[in-house]
């Protein structure tokens, strides 16, 4: 790795020739999801091409007003052929992404185990111990997360990017294929004075879905330019919008990154926080928060009973045991435990820990009973050194947007309960993530109501160290 650890990533690009950029743009895996610059699919207009889900990766230099989008969306439809049309706001630099970018970025981002609150069992009778087995990754029986389950194959394929004073012959193209030249979001587009980047697929490439039509997931490919702001243009998606879009976007950043207005993860992580803490110690504060977001949010649903709020899956500013990992993910995966502790926290070892809550007991009950005994001996086998470590949290945490417990269990990783082939496939993001950067990924389904104005995203006021949700779908 060039210059150790320090630099995940060497912003290494091939460029690819005219026409094979859409080989590129030809064969991958898994569900879908989306993001900035966004992906318009065109098609005959009695032949509808939808786009069920749209994946990108997003880096962003706020210092050279740089950005660099990898998408990769996935479509259904039965049309002889259509187009694909990226919206930029200068000319991009278009080449071929790693096949395996987003599988890579899914294994990572889910690897790490969440902390467990420690339930001891002793303040009564013997009770069961929360938490268990914690698995890592998808499944690789799941036959969503097989390359070969909806691969989609395109051959001889390039783009070619119009420029601003080049309008009329991007429609003059859309319309000798038979495409909707007349669409209200290319339109906005055009009046911006954006380029647009148009590849046309031949559907008998693709692979056949069940149905006779087809349905999968196109390869992966990167657009780089030059923008003031980190601008997602949404408004393209409406050509492809059948009834809603799942959006999974990673962004890398110097911050960690959210949208702006109602498109904000912000909205449901603190109502996640806010209902956790109405039963750990919430303040009036809290409460009145709490009331006002879920006003917010029965509004939205009163608008549209299908609105789903942007969820934050992920965020973290990535470190130097995050490069180590990359490096040698088969040799180090099991060796890394955790990432950053909140404020305040100490790691103690599972002998002052069985110490701490021995004497707690017998300060409240006495001299331990034989179930306490047995409690005692579980806690030691489940909590013992070489499974994980045993974090004392700061009793001032509480009600403060922390999950709340006196003890945390941060779990090892267990390179035989993942997917061996997933981990050591991490090795593949050295050449993508950035030490030192912070990597945010969300989740939006978008519905004809999101798509009104392009999004921005920005640093968040204030960055929430380390967090990680369970998914809300697949990766």
């Amino acid at each position: 790795m060039t210059n150790g650890r320090a630099n995940l990533h060497r912003n290494h690009r091939r460029r690819l020739p005219a026409a094979a950029i859409f080989c590129a743009l030809a064969a991958a895996a898994a569900f879908s999801d989306s993001v900035i610059v966004a992906c318009g699919i065109f098609s005959a207009k009695e032949k509808a091409v939808t786009q069920p889900g749209l994946k990108a990766f997003i880096t962003w230099n706020p210092e050279t007003k740089t950005e660099s989008i990898t998408i990769q969306p996935h479509v259904e439809g039965s049309a002889a052929d259509f187009a694909i049309v990226i919206p930029t706001p200068t000319k991009p630099v278009i080449d071929e992404a790693p096949r395996k970018l987003f599988a890579d970025l899914a294994t990572f981002t889910q690897l790490m185990p969440l902390p467990q609150p420690i339930s001891t069992g002793l303040d009564g009778a013997s009770t069961k111990i929360e938490g268990g087995a914690v698995r890592f990754g998808p499944s690789p029986k799941d036959p969503r997360n097989s390359a070969a389950a909806n691969e989609i194959l395109a051959a001889n394929l390039a783009f070619k990017t119009f420029s601003p004073e080049e309008s009329a012959a991007l429609l003059d193209f859309l319309k000798s294929q038979h495409y909707d030249a007349e669409d209200a979001a290319l339109a906005t587009y055009i009046q911006k004075k954006w380029f647009v980047s148009v590849a046309k697929i031949d559907a008998s490439a693709l692979k056949k879905s069940e149905s006779g039509g087809y349905a999968g997931e196109l390869a992966p490919v990167r657009f780089t330019f030059a923008s003031e702001q980190c601008v997602f243009p949404v408004r393209i998606l409406q050509a492809s919008l059948k009834e809603k879009t799942d959006f999974l976007v990673y962004v890398q950043a110097p911050q960690q990154m959210d949208l702006g207005g109602d498109a904000a993860w912000m909205h449901s992580h603190r109502l996640r926080l806010l209902t956790y803490m109405l039963g750990t110690g919430a303040t009036q504060e809290h409460q009145q928060e709490m009331q006002r977001r879920t006003q917010w949010i029965t509004a939205k649903l009163h608008d549209d009973r299908g609105y789903q709020s942007t969820k934050l899956e992920y965020a973290r500013k990535l470190s130097e045991d995050d490069a180590a990992l990359i490096d040698d993910p088969a040799q180090r995966f099991s060796k890394s435990i955790a990432g950053d502790l909140p404020p305040g926290a100490v790691v103690v070892s599972t002998e002052q820990f069985i110490k701490e809550i021995r004497e707690d007991y017998e300060a409240k009950n006495g001299v331990l009973n034989e179930a306490a005994r047995t409690q005692i001996q579980k806690l030691q086998e489940r909590y013992a050194p070489e499974k994980g470590i045993i974090v004392k949290m700061d009793p001032k945490l509480a009600g403060k947007g922390y999950i709340f417990s006196r003890y945390m269990w941060y779990a090892g990783r267990d390179f035989a309960e993942a997917d061996a082939g997933a981990v050591k496939g991490l090795a593949r993001l050295k050449e993508t993530l950035q030490s030192g950067q912070w990597l945010t990924k969300i989740r939006k389904v978008l519905h004809a109501s999101d798509l009104g104005e392009d999004w921005v995203f920005a640093p968040v006021e204030k960055e929430h160290g380390f967090v990680r949700m369970l998914p809300t779908s697949t990766p």
